[in-house]
This record gives structure tokens, C-alpha cells and sequence, in this order.
């Protein structure tokens, strides 16, 4: 039997986390800053994951954290202009469909490779989605009732 290497693009369920929780805030009054027991609660995540989230969005500085008595967590930029590509990428790295792709340098194939147009287009549509949807997109979606919506 052979061993067989699969890759898979996916989104981690920290980064999908991520996103909710700057969903959630950016839900709220612009200048009310949010407990860490606040936004877990919202987003059904634990406490200490949800701490090590915001931690990571802050260091990439799409939240703000406040400290003290009246502190908490809201957003340091506005929801329009915050991506799922942002937020991804603020905890997981830059997105890559394959190793060639975005950097083209890391595979001496490339100018021979007969996958490296697939690969590239792959990672060209999905980054273009990534960075077209905003935060803000998803406010809206979440604001009005609930139905089958595609986002463009």
C-alpha cells in the first residue's frame, strides 16, 4: 500500500473564529469596547481561545485592546475597510494554494511546470474574494433577515 500526501486548502477554525469575532464587533457602537467574556459568548468560543484571537488581531492591529477597569476589545479600523483576507491572514499568514503560488521564486519548475497557471489562477480567485469581502459586507448580511445571499 502506498502513502499518499493530500494537500487541502482550508481555513482554520481560529481563523473562522477570527472573522466572527470581528463580525460581532464591528455589530456594536463604534467607540463601546467589549469584554473577552463578552465577544466568547457572542461567537460560542472559549474564553482563552478567544483571548489568543484577539491577541493575534491586535498584534496586526485590526482591533484595539484597552486596558483597566472600563477595558476591552473593539475595532481600530473601520468594518468597510477590513477584508476576510485581512483577518485571515492576520492569523494564519499569507494565503497560499501551493508552495509555488504566490512566490513563483521558491520553485525552480516553475517555467516548466504544466500545473503553475492552474495553481496561480486557483490562488488569484480565491485572494481576489478574500480581499474584495468586507467586514462590513457581513454587518449588512447580518443586520437584515436571514436568507440564502450570494456575495460577489
Amino acid at each position: 500500500m502506498s502513502t499518499q500526501c493530500t494537500y487541502m486548502m482550508k481555513i482554520s477554525r481560529k481563523a473562522d473564529y477570527a472573522l466572527r469575532a470581528t463580525i460581532f464587533l464591528s455589530n456594536q457602537p463604534i467607540n463601546k469596547v467589549h469584554l473577552i467574556s463578552e465577544i466568547s459568548n457572542a461567537t460560542g468560543v472559549s474564553k482563552d481561545f478567544m483571548a489568543k484571537i484577539l491577541k493575534d488581531l491586535s498584534v496586526r492591529g485590526l482591533v484595539k485592546a484597552q486596558k483597566g477597569a472600563n477595558g476591552g476589545y473593539k475595532l481600530s479600523v473601520p468594518s468597510n475597510e477590513i477584508s476576510f483576507k485581512d483577518v485571515v491572514e492576520a492569523i494564519e499568514g499569507p494565503i497560499e494554494i501551493n508552495e509555488c503560488v504566490p512566490d513563483a521564486n521558491f520553485c525552480t519548475r516553475v517555467g516548466s511546470c504544466e500545473m503553475y497557471f492552474v495553481w496561480n489562477k486557483a490562488y488569484k480567485a480565491v485572494a481576489d474574494v478574500l480581499e474584495k469581502t468586507k467586514i462590513s459586507d457581513l454587518t449588512e448580511l447580518e443586520n437584515k433577515p436571514k436568507k440564502s445571499v450570494a456575495i460577489s
